[in-house]
This record gives C-alpha cells, structure tokens and sequence, in this order.
C-alpha cells in the first residue's frame, strides 16, 4: 500500500462540479495530516481547466482519461481508468456521493476488493494510523463510527455539502498526466446521443435548481400553482414535511434532515415554509437561496440570498407568467 489518496472529480463545462472542490478539500487536509500524496482522475474531453482547478484546490498529481467515451458518463470506462494506476495502492479513495459517486464507489471497492462506507461526514486519522469515520444513517437520526486499520484501503462516499468548499491556492504546483486509450471500452460502448433530464423526474440530489413549497399552500390543487412555477424554471419540485405527510407529494420530494440528505442546488427557492431548523439543515448548502412568505420575520427568510414578503398567490402566477414571456413562451415578450 503507498501513502496516496485517491479522488475521482466530476466536471461540467470544462469545470470541476462543486462536489469535486469539496472532495479535493478533504483530500487535501487529509493528505497534510497524513503526509499523503492526493492524486486526482479526471474523465473527459476538454479538461485542461479542470486538471489546473484541481491543483490550486490541493491535488498533487491528476490523471485524465480524454478518451471520446467520456461523452457521457460510463462508470466501467471510469473503473478502466483507475484500474490504470491500480498497481500503486491508494490509502484512501474519496468519492463525492452525487449519482454518479455514489454508483462508481461500490464498484471500485468490489473490484480492488477495498473497503467501503458511504454517507460518511466525518474522517479523523488517528494517532496509531488508523482512521475513525462517522457516517449518518437512517435520515440522519442514527451517527455510526468506523475504525479502519492503517493497513486497510477503505472507498470512502462523503455526503455532498456536508464539508463545504476550501480555498484555492493559486501558488500550488502539480503534475498532469494522460492516460493510456481505452480502446477496449471504445469497443464495446458507443455514444449515441443524450437526452435532456425531465426537472420533473430527477432526483432532487441532482437538480441544478429546487423549489419548495410549504403549509402556505391551502389545498392540493392550489399546489399547482407550484409546480407552473417549477416547469417554467427548469427546477424539480420538493416539499417540507408537513406536504409529504398530507401526500401531496411523495416522501422523495421531502427537503429537509428528515429525508437523510443535504441539498445544494445552484438555486433553491422555498414557498410558503416558515424554516424550521430541520428543513433549514436539508438546503443551507445551496449557492443561491430565495424565499417568498407573507411573514417577514419567518426564519427562512434569514436564511434567504433574496428574501420576498408578501402573499404567494399573487407573487407565483405573476413570476411564472414574466419567465414564460422572457423565454418567448408566454403572451408577450416583456423585458
């Protein structure tokens, strides 16, 4: 086993996603306190950028894999990849626990026969080299610890949001290097085309934009009001507790620590919630935060980027109605 760290970094754009930075951040101080060297995989076209943005963020050493199968993701295509370094064992593997993380981790540690934990938020080395990480479990209610020996590789899956991004340090040095074809792969996997996710269908987890609403919608059909909203935004449609107990909305839609997961959208807007701190810990790690409530001292709109005051039955149809125009959809075409 060598004293290495092991990442592997989504990118969008030419861009590290935000997991990718959080990752590299734990990495880094992990790497620091374990005198580790942190080596990062990038898969894709274009990621020039990218490798530079993993430097600045703490990798020592990034691999890319440029191969045209990277089109899209392609999970054994990425195990291939790695399986390039595998000679060098890593320490530990750190992988964000987006859709994609969270379905390449378990196959990495089945097929180098690794350890594995997922949900983990926590990873402390300890004095004796081993490593003591906490994991949550069940919606958050149960915290488990974890001893791995300083003899063991462990896949480790951290909760996106759940660190938070470092700083970049644009002194840093590091090393880019190409990896081999995967000519094997190319064979056997061929990229026809993509098809555009339905904001409707996605997981929350994975949507760019989110929006709530909350017990200042009276019935079920005055909810759909919401989801008119959603659509002409481009955003999935979540809930506080309260809907999903009414059914609403089913209990995947539920944003908040009861539904075990921690939300961090590009833009979240939450409707008619007051912002109890059980919802507010399920969505405070989004980049840009909107709230509408009648109530100006409700809590979430302290939470909020942009805090709106006033009734949502009035604010949502006018909103929905201005987008719609703006995209060229809607009577008119106000700027």
């Amino acid at each position: 086993m060598e004293n290495i760290i092991w990442t592997w970094l989504e990118h969008e754009n030419g861009e590290l996603a935000e997991s990718g930075l959080e990752i590299l951040g734990e990495a880094r101080k992990l790497g620091n306190s374990l005198k580790a060297q942190v080596q990062a995989f990038i898969c894709g076209e274009n990621t020039q950028e990218a490798a530079a943005q993993a430097i600045r963020y703490g990798a020592d050493v990034i691999y890319t894999a440029g191969d045209s199968i990277f089109q899209a993701y392609c999970p054994e295509a990425c195990l291939a990849a790695l399986a390039q370094r595998a000679a060098q064992t890593p320490r530990i593997v750190l992988i964000s626990g987006t859709r994609n993380g969270a379905g390449l981790a378990p196959r990495i540690a089945t097929r180098f026969q690794w350890g594995y934990l997922a949900n983990v938020v926590k990873v402390a080395p300890q004095e004796d080299g081993s490593l003591k990480i906490n994991t949550e479990t069940y919606q958050a209610k149960v915290n488990n610890t974890y001893i791995f020996s300083a003899k063991q590789t462990v896949v480790l899956v951290l909760q996106p949001g759940s660190i938070g991004v470092g700083k970049a340090d644009k002194k840093r040095s590091g090393a880019v290097q190409l990896l081999e074809p995967l000519q094997e792969m190319r064979d056997r996997i061929e990229v026809v085309g993509f098809i555009k996710a339905d904001p409707r269908s996605v997981s929350l987890n994975d949507a760019e934009r989110v929006v709530a609403g909350g017990n200042g919608f009276r019935n079920q059909e005055e909810f759909g009001i919401l989801q008119e909203f959603a659509d002409a935004l481009g955003a999935a449609v979540g809930s506080s507790k309260p809907i999903a107990d009414k059914g609403w909305v089913p209990y995947n839609r539920l944003v908040g620590q009861s539904s075990g997961r921690r939300l961090a959208p590009d833009l979240f807007v939450s409707v008619g919630i007051s912002g109890a701190t059980h919802f507010v810990e399920g969505m405070k790690d989004s980049r840009l935060i909107m709230a509408i409530n009648k109530d100006k001292g409700a809590p979430m709109m302290k939470e909020a980027d942009l805090a709106v005051v006033g009734d949502l039955h009035e604010i949502l149809p006018e909103v929905t109605r201005r987008i719609m125009a703006l995209r060229g959809e809607g009577e008119g075409h106000e700027q």
